[in-house]
């Protein structure tokens, strides 16, 4: 049996069946219904769009588009003549009955032919024209702009114009994304938003799996399957794969098979271009979803990834996660054999003692591990970190947080920190000093998504600022996720207020670069505390205020983005990350030595102060010593030696020189000396 597949927030606006009342009516273009093609019903409309220039049709409505997301079926011939998207050569107009805006939508340079669905959310800024009153909308239109004079004859179609956010599937009987495509594409429905391109599913709005308002359960699986979330003018929150259920239904949605306790044959999901936004998100919280599995799959540039609060029947296997522009938060759900590569800030976010989360590795990430609420014991069991901003970092409101790190798990105490939301941020345009303007970032410094946050303003001039405020105390460092690098010739210089005048801090390391970093991602602005700094009001904000302003302006070819911003405060993790350390001490033939003595002692360079015992006394039976209770906080370099000098037999000491690096075994071989 098929699954049950609707349209999300849906309201048809014109079915392009008839072009009589109660119809609206199409004027412009010689409109005509055409019954030898069309996506939905059984016609659609013919239009005659053939001068030089702009050529409009339109239909009337009555409408409050007020954050919503239009979608229309649209097929043009005259690609030859069609202008390029850059000059508007496919528009979409909404009027209001004074203002009209035009949101370009394609041109003969990005439209494949054929039928496309032209998709954009409705409070997206008009590229031309005047922004309409979108509560009052009054018309909608097409407009195709054209370079020469088309042949005279009907060259562009339109059909099934409406507005929704995406797709609902669910049913009982066991299916895939492949069900839900071929009933959204079928003429009965028509909604156009899933692509299928040579085995690969491209979308244009949200997909929820599972019936949230109703009875019906869901049992949803699919395997080696790739879903694409297509580069189009749509709400950066529209996007996203939803797991849902209700209370009365059978609930379970799989995506990939389990091997054993490995995960195979997952579904890759992801963004068309790795720069564009909107993302996606996927969100599993739903708790009447009985069984959510992800097994060997890969996920990209999701702006947000939230698995269920428990790990019943619920687990994340061998998966991958690249280039996330939000943390996974893994709440209770098992996620284990996972590699988590480049999120642009955190990669995983912990709020529960009670989490399951292990047997990981976490690459290149701002912050590896986020623990966002205070707690003592976090587990951290075999969790992997490499080339990390920051390893660890606390973000809870208040208290502490202690993690005990266990088996190959290898936090470095060198990157990790304690931060918070800053309390205020204002992006501040001196504007010549003639309408300067300040504009409230704060909500958006707070959240994940890429280039929400403007630091700079257009960044055209000296003094336009970058505040970053926390009422309690100065911070003692910050630091900012930025998304899009800035380019041209300025300097940033960060200061302080001293009671009476901004002033440069001392000793700073700007690894934004003046905005301007080698790469996108976190970056670490550090400095030496003042102690002369006091509170002050800027935009009539009372706070501990850092500020990065240009200091120095020659160009701009880029305006610099942020996604995220931290201020950091007093440390307040404590990591105890035990290891077992061993040296082996044997006879040139391999035998065990007993009762040697062994010296090993920190060289310089790591953690530990230069010169500090790690471990001392005699090898037992087997011929070695060890300790099973040594705090890893870093990689640590060590000397020392082993030798045995008071008792037959006798051997000459040999040399130990090694550097920690979690678990640790090291074997000397000694010379007899009788």
């Amino acid at each position: 049996m098929a699954p049950t597949v609707s349209a999300k927030n849906y309201t048809l606006l014109h079915d392009c069946e008839t072009n009589v009342a109660p119809n609206p009516v199409w004027s412009g273009g010689t409109p005509t219904v055409v019954a030898d093609f069309y996506k939905q019903g059984s016609n659609c409309m013919g239009f005659t769009l053939k001068a030089s220039g702009n050529n409009d049709t339109y239909f009337p409505v009555t409408q409050n588009l007020t954050g919503k997301t239009l979608h229309m079926w649209f097929m043009c011939s005259a690609l030859k003549e069609m202008n390029v998207y850059a000059s508007g050569g496919v528009q979409i107009y909404l009027y209001d009955g004074t203002n009209t805006g035009y949101y370009y939508m394609a041109g003969n340079d990005t439209y494949p032919g054929g039928w496309l669905n032209l998709v954009f959310d409705c409070n997206r800024t008009p590229d031309s024209g005047t922004q309409p009153t979108l509560t009052a909308i009054t018309r909608i239109g097409l407009r195709i702009n054209l370079t020469g004079t088309s042949k005279n004859a009907q060259n562009t179609w339109i059909d099934h114009v409406y507005v929704g956010d995406g797709l609902i599937a669910y049913g009982t009987t066991s299916f895939g994304i492949d069900d839900i495509y071929t009933l959204d594409a079928s003429t009965s429905n028509g909604w156009g938003i899933i692509r299928k391109i040579n085995g690969v599913y491209f979308l244009v709005g949200s997909l929820d799996i599972g019936d949230n308002s109703g009875t019906t359960g869901v049992t949803f699986l699919d395997k080696s399957k790739t879903i694409i979330f297509e580069n189009r003018k749509v709400a950066a929150s529209l996007y996203g794969i939803n797991a849902v259920g209700n209370a009365s239904g059978t609930n379970s949605i799989t995506f990939g098979e389990k091997s054993g306790t490995a995960g195979i044959k997952g579904c890759s999901i992801r963004t068309a271009e790795i720069t564009q936004d909107p993302k996606w998100q996927f969100t599993a919280t739903d708790t009447d979803v009985a069984t959510f599995q992800l097994y060997g799959c890969t996920f990209g540039d999701y702006i947000a990834f939230s698995l269920p609060t428990s790990n019943a029947n619920r687990e994340v296997l061998s998966c991958t996660f690249e280039g996330g522009h939000g943390a996974i938060v893994v709440s209770t759900c098992t996620v284990k054999y996972c590699n988590v590569v480049a999120p642009l800030g955190i990669g995983v976010s912990i709020s529960s003692t009670s989490h399951a989360f292990s047997d990981s590795s976490i690459i290149a990430a701002g912050s590896g591990v986020d623990f966002s609420a205070s707690g003592a014991g976090y587990p951290l069991a075999n969790v992997v970190f490499a080339g990390c901003t920051y390893d660890l970092t606390f973000s809870g409101t208040s208290g502490t947080c202690t993690v005990s790190a266990s088996g190959t798990s290898n936090p470095s105490g060198t990157r990790q920190a304690s931060w918070r939301n800053p309390d205020k941020v204002w992006g501040y345009d001196y504007n010549a000093g003639s309408g300067s303007a300040y504009t409230d970032e704060t909500t958006d410094a707070a959240s994940d998504y890429r280039d929400d946050v403007l630091p700079l303003v257009d960044c055209d001039e000296a003094s336009d600022c970058f505040y970053i405020g926390a009422t309690s105390a100065l911070p003692l460092h910050v630091a900012i996720n930025v998304s899009t690098l800035g380019a041209g010739t300025w300097t940033i210089t960060w200061e302080y207020w001293n009671s009476s005048t901004w002033t440069a801090l001392s000793s700073v390391s700007d690894g934004t670069s003046g905005f301007k970093p080698t790469a996108a991602g976190l970056q670490k602005v550090t400095f030496t505390a003042p102690g002369d700094e006091a509170a002050s009001a800027v935009n009539s904000v009372t706070a501990h205020w850092i500020r990065g302003r240009i200091s120095a302006f020659t160009s701009k070819t880029t305006a610099p983005k942020v996604a995220r911003a931290w201020v950091g405060v007093t440390d307040q993790i404590t990591v105890t990350n035990t290891k077992t350390i061993r040296v082996t001490v044997k006879t040139s033939t391999g035998s065990a030595i007993q009762n040697a003595r062994v010296y090993l002692k920190a060289a310089a360079g790591g953690p530990l102060g230069e010169g500090t015992v790690v471990l001392t006394g005699l090898t037992n039976s087997s011929g070695y010593l060890e300790s099973t209770t040594f705090n890893y906080t870093g990689d640590q370099p060590v000397v020392g030696w082993a030798r045995k000098s008071t008792s037959s037999p006798l051997y000459k000491s040999g040399p130990i020189s090694d550097t920690i690096m979690g678990n640790w075994s090291y074997t000397v071989s000694l010379v007899s000396d009788e």
